[in-house]
């Protein structure tokens, strides 16, 4: 009995010296696991933080973008104002030189006109000049020929008279066209 009662107390302080090793086998599980959990934590705040740094930067380059972007857009503004100031302005210049080119060119119908009705004078001075050099001919021969007083002489009058009078006659036509051509000219050129 003795010996039963030995191995029952060498087996009770087996089973117990056994569930002291499970149970500190147990512990350190559970301290490895509690460490596990620690790093799991540790792990996920880190992730936490980089995600935290990644929208930071994210929300800076997007505050950068849209500093860019009102940057540009108010830069774009300024350029369309200056482009539109420009333009107005050499429009107007373009308005002014039109008007002067206007100008000039009916001053310069002016002069052709004026120029036009002088070589009409001209040219009508020099059909009757030569009315009276033909007038002054036709007497000379028939007073040459003693016929200063026949109808030959009156005759050759009438004939220089009429040519003189048609040729005065295309220049005058010729003359009204011109004025008539010019007059359409500047009334043209009023209507810039």
């Amino acid at each position: 009995m003795a010996f039963l009662t030995a191995a029952a107390l060498a087996l009770a302080a087996g089973t117990m010296a056994y569930g002291v090793y499970e149970q500190q086998e147990g512990r350190d599980r559970a301290q490895e696991g509690y460490a596990t959990q620690q790093q799991g934590y540790a792990l996920q705040q880190q992730g936490s933080d980089i995600q935290a740094e990644a929208a930071r930067q994210q929300a800076g380059i997007s505050k950068e973008q849209a500093a860019n972007s009102v940057f540009y857009a108010g830069r774009e503004r300024d350029l369309n104002q200056l482009a539109s100031m420009q333009s107005i302005g050499f429009s107007a210049n373009a308005n002014v030189l039109n008007n002067q080119i206007a100008a000039s060119e009916q001053a310069l119908e002016g002069q052709r006109r004026v120029a036009m009705e002088l070589d009409a004078r001209r040219r009508n001075l020099e059909i009757v000049r030569n009315q009276q050099r033909g007038r002054s001919m036709a007497l000379a021969a028939a007073t040459a020929q003693g016929a200063r007083r026949g109808s030959g002489l009156q005759g050759g009058y009438a004939q220089i008279s009429g040519q003189t009078g048609v040729n005065m006659l295309g220049v005058n036509q010729n003359l009204q066209i011109g004025e008539s051509t010019s007059a359409t000219s500047l009334e043209g050129d009023d209507r810039l």
